[in-house]
């Protein structure tokens, strides 16, 4: 989420307004952890949030399952 220059709510907007990229699949990974912080991301077009720390087999499952493997 805080990336320089550009919050990763704003990128994750114009990743889904791109042509090309606007249907990538996109999970959140990132230390905010409030619920409106959850929403936001989950609204903004996001396929998944995932909270620092993580365990690697969430993130594991959230990517299974965003593609469709789960």
């Amino acid at each position: 989420m805080g990336l320089p220059g550009i919050s990763g709510f704003d990128l994750l907007q114009k990743v889904r307004k791109h042509p090309k990229f606007g249907s990538v699949p996109v999970i959140m990974l990132t230390g905010r952890v409030s619920p409106e912080d959850v929403l936001r991301g989950m609204t903004s077009g996001a396929d998944g949030y995932v909270s620092k720390p993580f365990q690697f087999d969430a993130l594991a499952i959230a990517i299974k399952t965003i593609l469709g493997m789960q």
